[in-house]
């Protein structure tokens, strides 16, 4: 019920005002993201991948759209500025444009409603935490570190090794190899 009703909301909202998203859109958005994350579960199914693909295209194909809009009416959101950005001298690419609007659609909405809903579920198991924050023991800006430290909202993400001479642990990692990191306590 927290995630639906109050999580989901919250995040999803925060996000697209951010962005520049109508409220109008942001259910179909919700949709679109859910199904594009869904690749990076364990052992997707070719079913799964495909639905991931398909809704990572509309998902780009709805941010070029806004993208062709702000550049014929600019407003004050994110998407607007990320037009006017450049880097060493160059205006942002379209799919530069779309990659960062979908990784904060998608990673900080994500990221944003774990956290909040583990926070709460840690809080509630242990009521005598939840004291000490109300209590003012604990600060809650403590209180919220220690959360995203004991149940972070993402357990592990996969990356490739860009270079050579990688050595962890004492162990050489050649180039190009993939890593699971372990980010959860």
């Amino acid at each position: 019920d927290l995630v639906g009703s109050y999580a989901q909301a919250y995040s999803l909202g925060i996000i697209s005002d951010l962005i520049g998203v109508p409220e109008s859109d942001r259910l179909e958005l919700l949709r679109l993201s859910d199904d594009t994350i869904s690749m990076y579960e364990p052992g997707p199914s070719e079913a799964q991948q495909a639905k991931a693909n398909k809704a990572a295209g509309d998902f780009r194909r709805y941010l070029l759209d806004r993208i062709a809009e702000r550049r014929k009416q600019p407003r004050e959101d994110l998407l607007t500025a990320l037009i006017g950005a450049t880097v060493d001298g160059e205006r942002l690419t379209d799919d530069q444009i779309v990659s960062t609007a979908m990784v904060l659609l998608m990673a900080g909405h994500e990221a944003a409603v774990n956290a909040s809903s583990n926070g709460v579920a840690a809080l509630a198991a242990h009521p005598d935490q939840w004291r000490l924050v109300r209590s003012r023991a604990v600060a809650p800006r403590d209180a919220v570190e220690e959360v995203l430290r004991w149940d972070p909202p993402l357990q592990w993400f996969e990356r490739f090794v860009l270079d050579d001479d990688v050595v962890i642990a004492g162990e050489p990692v050649p180039k190009g190899t993939r890593l699971a990191l372990m980010i959860g306590s």
